[in-house]
């Protein structure tokens, strides 16, 4: 009688966990499948990975507000180099810095883009970015976990089942994806997916009301008069410069454009910026403050600049990378 109770138990058990097994490892497909913020990391990744197929000169990395920044197909005719913008949603410094170990070593320049509030705050490299890339088959190597080291990101290294169990957001990021295609009209979602150069999905200035709405949901609470550079994002900075130092690359930290809107944030921000160059972990980098570079004007949102917006700043690189070419 026991031995019957254990095979039906056996009978009802294994479907369960075959279909669990099942479920877990299909995760990988229905990530590929499924709308997500995060499906540019793939094309960005297939980029770097393809050095037959792509040959960049100058590459740029950074967040959504350096994708409607920097127009690199202009870059491109200017220079007649190749300028990829490789920036995406929400990349931040640690995040751009799981690619640096496979750009090519015939890549002459690298822009790094922050905003003002990065200089300040603690990085950290976000979970579901993390998962992001882990989906995709990314494991970091030696040279980014060296250069990764003082966020010590043990979860970067995490066995693959693990990444597997906690991609619970899927679902939950694709039905957030299709809201926000269905609510905002105005936004090109395919273009910042596979553009190689010119990656904004902003198409749109918002309208006045929404505009006055957005910025004042944006602008801090308390006014921010002063940096306090993190020492930990400051270390980050040494080794990232350190690093391309030693691979002969320009490397280049750009300072987005602030909207002039944020009134919270001090005039005298600029300079005190300005004042980092050649000091401390800014030493031996090639800083380029574009804090103060745009009015109200040529900003589409709180912090997006606009295709105007984009013109100034794309002009102002241009200048600056051939200034640096003359050195």
């Amino acid at each position: 009688m026991v031995k019957i109770k254990g095979i039906k138990t056996l009978w009802l058990v294994t479907p369960v966990v075959l279909g669990a097994f099942v479920a877990l490892f299909s995760v990988p497909v229905l990530h590929d499948i499924f709308p997500s913020d995060f499906k540019r990391t793939k094309f960005i990744l297939n980029v770097l990975a393809d050095k037959t197929e792509y040959s960049p000169d100058v590459l740029v990395f950074g967040s959504s507000v350096s994708m409607a920044s920097i127009n690199g197909r202009a870059l491109s005719d200017s220079l007649n180099q190749e300028v990829f913008n490789l920036s995406s949603t929400g990349q931040s410094l640690p995040e751009s810095m799981l690619y640096y170990s496979m750009i090519d070593s015939n890549v002459k320049t690298v822009i790094q883009c922050i905003s003002f509030d990065e200089l300040n705050a603690e990085p950290y490299l976000d979970l579901k970015k993390i998962r992001n890339f882990r989906l995709y088959d990314y494991f970091p190597d030696s040279e980014t976990l060296h250069l990764l080291e003082p966020l010590k990101p043990v979860y970067l290294s995490a066995p693959k089942l693990k990444i597997l169990i906690d991609a619970r957001a899927l679902v939950k990021n694709a039905i957030d994806v299709g809201v926000r295609k269905f609510l905002r009209k105005d936004l090109d979602i395919g273009k910042m997916t596979t553009e190689l150069y010119y990656p904004t999905p902003y198409t749109t200035r918002f309208s006045p009301e929404k505009y006055k709405l957005n910025v004042a949901m944006y602008n801090p609470p308390e006014p921010i008069t002063n940096i306090s550079l993190n020492s930990i994002f400051g270390k980050l900075l040494k080794r990232n410069t350190k690093y391309y130092s030693d691979r002969n690359i320009n490397y280049f930290l750009l300072i987005n454009p602030q909207n002039p809107s944020l009134t919270n944030y001090s005039k005298t921000l600029f300079s005190q910026i300005d004042s980092l160059r050649g000091t401390g972990e800014f030493a031996g980098l090639n800083l380029l403050n574009y804090f103060d570079l745009l009015q109200d004007a040529d900003f589409i949102d709180y912090c997006h600049p606009s295709p105007s917006g984009s013109r100034k700043v794309t002009k102002r690189l241009l200048f600056d990378i051939k200034s640096s070419e003359k050195k």
